[in-house]
């Protein structure tokens, strides 16, 4: 489950967020505690005062008789919290088995061997008037980049949660 950061939890009480992404941290409200608790944490006590004067004294009320007349919420167990967690860690030790086995046979080297015979072939003149998109690399190291810079991105919001804790 994605937490949102303590700038996402501001910038969805100020309002600033467009209707879908409030829609989406609204559900994500309703089943994440940890959420949750952040999200209250964000509000001040003058905020709660003046939120009181404009409740009616009987709100409560109104509202737990509102609740009672609901279908209550179904929570996940832990236990299938747990079983999702196996099923996790079995697709990832299945990666990377996987990712051994292809090392140890030299799969991966052999592409890399195949790449010069590729751009050899597709120099060669009979072969210039098709279209060979030879740039894989490039789009690589393109995609390398954009997750770097999210992951950046990530570490720097982390990092500015850290501060404002302090």
């Amino acid at each position: 489950m994605k937490h949102y950061t303590q700038a996402e939890w501001l910038l969805f009480r100020q309002g600033l967020l467009a209707k879908e992404k409030v829609y989406i941290m609204e559900e994500h409200l309703a089943q994440c505690d940890q959420c949750l608790a952040h999200f209250l944490s964000l509000i001040s006590e003058e905020e709660v005062k003046e939120a009181d004067e404009f409740l009616s004294p009987d709100f409560s009320d109104k509202v737990i008789n509102t609740v009672k007349g609901e279908k209550t919420i179904i929570r996940k167990s832990p236990h299938k919290l747990k079983e999702k967690q196996k099923n996790m860690f079995a697709y990832y030790v299945a990666a990377a088995a996987i990712t051994l086995i292809f090392m140890s046979t030299g799969f991966f080297q052999s592409l890399i061997d195949t790449g010069p015979r590729i751009v050899s072939l597709a120099a060669s003149p009979e072969n210039r008037s098709r279209e060979w998109d030879l740039n894989w690399s490039g789009k690589v190291v393109n995609k390398a980049a954009l997750w770097l810079r999210d992951f950046e991105t990530q570490n720097d919001i982390r990092r500015f949660e850290g501060e404002t804790k302090k």
